[in-house]
């Protein structure tokens, strides 16, 4: 019996041990970056979707020395998270891998290059049709973990984010809010829900609170899926004057990436 008990005792503290090592993982990734509160994102900023901004306030920000972690970070979290939530409103899954997420961040670059005027949403959605349509054929299995972006993050983090003094367990916070942030919106268009962004971030963030506050060990991307399921049930289904008229008002320009 003493031997089960002191083999109890190993594995209880290997897990904890293991526990520990992921969470400092995705800390440290955040670690040698510059805080998101920086002066280059002032707070009405921090609180209004990434989404609605545009391509030019993305450029001047990516190609902004001081701009370390601010506003650029804040565009690619939101933009990991819109990709992903479209695909899966298509019924696929995207391998949360370090390939696909360096393909996002191409094709925010180039589509905010080819089309300054454009916002965040509309780059991300036509990265998300691109993306989806290249998964045409392919049977893939979501996987457990999301590394490489703040939907990997585990909400234990994101809720030490809040109250932690650790400038890293900060960003940590921020970039899964905006993460949560693209990846709702994401959903909730893909459903032809009416989503404003500016107004709903706050429903959104609130939910996330609610959620991580209840799940600690969930992750982050486990998370925003419990949070647009109710906001798909509630919110308004937005009105075609017939059907398929909004896809072709949203296609009218085409794809800034092709």
């Amino acid at each position: 019996m003493k031997h089960s008990s002191d083999l109890l005792l190993l594995l209880l503290t290997l897990v904890i041990a293991l526990s520990a090592c992921s969470s400092n993982r995705q800390k440290d990734r955040f670690a040698d970056q510059q805080a998101p509160w920086s002066p280059v994102l002032g707070p009405a900023e921090s609180r209004g979707s990434t989404g609605v901004w545009t391509c030019t306030r993305y450029n001047e920000a990516a190609t902004a020395a001081a701009d370390a972690w601010g506003a650029a970070q804040m565009v690619q979290e939101y933009m990991q998270g819109y990709v992903t939530g479209y695909i899966e409103g298509q019924g696929k899954n995207l391998p949360q891998d370090e390939a696909h997420g360096e393909q996002i961040r191409r094709l925010l670059d180039a589509g905010c290059a080819r089309g300054p005027n454009y916002t965040i949403q509309q780059i991300a959605e036509n990265a998300g049709q691109i993306m989806f349509r290249q998964l045409q054929g392919i049977r893939l299995r979501r996987p457990a973990t999301t590394p490489g972006t703040a939907g990997g993050v585990e909400c234990s983090q994101y809720i030490e984010g809040k109250v932690s003094s650790d400038p890293a367990f900060g960003i940590v916070h921020h970039a899964a809010q905006n993460w949560v942030d693209g990846y709702v919106t994401a959903v909730l268009t893909s459903a032809h829900r009416v989503f404003e962004p500016n107004t709903n971030k706050a429903r959104v963030l609130q939910a996330l609170d609610r959620t991580c506050n209840d799940n600690p060990r969930l992750t982050i991307q486990d998370a925003a899926e419990m949070v647009a399921k109710p906001l798909i049930a509630t919110a308004g289904r937005r009105r075609l004057q017939r059907p398929g008229q909004e896809e072709e008002t949203s296609q009218r320009g085409g794809n800034v990436l092709e």
